[in-house]
């Protein structure tokens, strides 16, 4: 059913594509670089081969190995690897004795479940194909499953790298590192593995390795050595912004910034949201160095690619922010409230920074704006409170962590705010109540209190500190 409608959506297009722009080879780079936000655009790139090449079974063989790329990173549930068989049922319709057909419909069947069609149509093609590589290739990844080590000596003696592609070798080499025991030695044997086989995609995985445990110097190191080899733009992108964020080597970061975004400009093949999260890099890292102008116009750049998905204008303002530099934040701010009149986070983010400027009144209406877009939001009523309470409106504060505990009952901050300030304003009783429910939602705000300053009122108040040692030590006894 998906391959007819796959077909008939193909043939009911007027436009005229021709075999140039079907370039499987791109498609192939497309998948490996795996760029955030082009899953939809090398769909579309796949489709459009499929009306130039209605039968040629790679195409298919390509569309599959999307759809099981997009269930392996979780962005869409494992039932859609159902999708992938009928790509790969389609292929092998159109060519029954290609082994990589027939190897990744085994490979996918298995991912998805079916165990017993896996191994049949695994068994048959190790019968029909005894030499092929990659009947060597499932050879070693049972041996894994049972030694990796035995399965790497293996590997090894039998010289099986060098019959792979690069792309088969570095799923194995994966494979038996994630099987390594991570003891003091498993940097030192993945470093050896990378010396002796030199893949981008290898590379890449060991790179990020580094990454996860915060070794900086050496991720970027394989980050670099994966771009040797090929010009991935997702690498490239990681290692920006290791250099800017962790290393401190923003001029290199900007290098790989404006390398990347010359790329991408102008090309079809990328999304507005890939440009989008290069320019929220670009902008936070400038900003980082305190070129101000030009952070600012790669801010103006995210806020204009962002109407459909504004994650990564939310991501950079509050960057901005964190950094201080509340010129650059404030113009992009501006402008998409002026873009986006009906966005409640804009008013949101600019009722924060207001708030760190000290201007109350103004972060004020900003968060009374959010509120009337969008008054479901809890949120929203207790940044407009915490307002109220830096300009000693305490009855108007009150009232709005209330409404934001009404709307969002299971949240325990509002209660404890709730509390924090009724404790200032000396209402001791009405603080303990709403200090117990924030606690009972949430056994962390005893440490919390603990902590609080405005609570010092109550531990050292002879008829209430019992009940607020009791209340809180409650819950330190009961977890």
């Amino acid at each position: 059913m998906l391959l007819f409608s796959l077909k008939s959506f193909a043939q009911s297009q007027n436009s005229y594509i021709s075999s140039e722009l079907c370039n499987k080879n791109e498609i192939k780079k497309e998948l490996r670089q795996k760029i955030p936000g082009s899953n939809g655009l090398i769909e579309k790139h796949i489709i459009g081969c499929m009306r130039v090449f209605p039968k040629d079974p790679e195409v298919y063989l390509l569309y599959s190995k999307l759809v099981s790329h997009e269930v392996n990173v979780g962005e869409k549930p494992t039932s859609k690897l159902k999708s992938a068989l009928t790509l790969l049922g389609q292929a092998y319709s159109l060519d029954s004795k290609n082994p990589t057909i027939l190897y990744t419909l085994a490979q996918t069947l298995r991912d998805y479940g079916e165990n017993e069609e896996s191994e049949q149509i695994f068994g048959n093609f190790m019968k029909e194909f005894p030499d092929h590589r990659l009947t060597l290739l499932e050879v070693a990844f049972q041996k894994l499953e049972k030694n990796s080590e035995e399965s790497f000596l293996w590997f090894e003696q039998k010289n099986v790298a060098s019959m792979l592609e690069a792309d088969e070798l570095s799923a194995y080499l994966i494979a038996y590192v994630k099987k390594l025991p991570l003891d003091k030695i498993y940097y030192q044997k993945i470093e050896n593995l990378t010396q002796k086989y030199q893949t981008s995609l290898f590379y890449d995985f060991v790179g990020k390795e580094f990454l996860k445990h915060a070794d900086y110097i050496r991720s970027a190191y394989y980050f670099k050595k994966v771009l040797e080899i090929e010009d991935n733009i997702d690498v490239r992108l990681q290692l920006a912004v290791i250099q800017y964020k962790e290393l401190g080597n923003t001029k290199a970061a900007l290098t790989n910034f404006n390398d990347i975004l010359n790329k991408l400009r102008g090309n079809s093949s990328f999304s507005s949201a890939v440009l989008s999260l290069v320019y929220a890099h670009q902008s936070v890292a400038l900003a980082s160095i305190h070129q101000n102008l030009a952070s600012s116009k790669a801010a103006l750049e995210v806020e204009k690619r962002s109407f459909q998905d504004k994650t990564y204008w939310e991501a950079m303002i509050y960057e901005l922010l964190a950094l201080n530099k509340l010129f650059v934040a404030d113009l992009a701010i501006k402008q998409m409230i002026k873009d986006c009149p009906s966005y409640s986070l804009g008013f949101v983010v600019a009722g924060e920074m207001q708030s760190i400027l000290k201007n109350y009144t103004t972060a004020i209406n900003y968060y009374s704006d959010a509120i009337n877009l969008d008054p479901k939001e809890d949120k929203y009523y207790s940044l407009r409170a915490n307002a109220y309470v830096a300009q000693k409106k305490f009855d108007f504060a009150l009232e709005d962590y209330s409404y934001a505990s009404h709307v969002n009952p299971d949240e325990a901050s509002h209660d404890f705010n709730k509390s924090s300030l009724l404790a200032k304003m000396g209402n001791y009783q009405e603080s303990l109540n709403s200090l117990k429910k924030a606690i009972h939602k949430d056994k962390n705000y005893s440490e919390i209190a603990d902590a609080t300053k405005e609570f010092d009122v109550l531990k050292n108040n002879h008829k209430y500190a019992s009940k607020y040692f009791e209340i809180v030590q409650a819950q330190e006894n009961h977890s």
